[in-house]
């Protein structure tokens, strides 16, 4: 694929040699970089739901619940998705608060 993609490149645009490897090496780190944002958003919605199913055993269940809700956040705001970014800051701050009102 690699192999192709440069001769492709070179054909058509007159790319160097130097930029072409820079280029394919450039879109292989973009996809695993992704895949991580990705991950630590399935991972966030594993944490929230886990959590808030277990609010009723323990309060600490609602502080990690808001733990989840914050690392939520965080990916919103790496895919730059801003609505879920404050509604789940939101949901942070609410969880949070709750738990405050269940440990006084």
């Amino acid at each position: 694929m690699a192999c192709w993609r440069y001769k492709r490149l070179k054909q058509t645009e007159g790319i160097t040699d130097k930029v072409i490897p820079f280029l394919i090496e450039r879109t292989n780190t973009f996809k695993d970089k992704t895949m991580t944002i990705e991950i630590l958003g399935i991972i966030a919605i594993i944490i929230m739901v886990g959590a808030y199913a277990l609010e009723g055993r323990h309060p600490a269940f609602i502080l990690v619940f808001a733990g989840g809700c914050a690392l939520a956040a965080v990916y919103a705001f790496l895919i730059n998705s801003y609505p879920f970014l404050i509604a789940e800051g939101l949901w942070a701050l609410i969880a949070l608060q709750r738990w405050r009102k269940v440990e006084t």
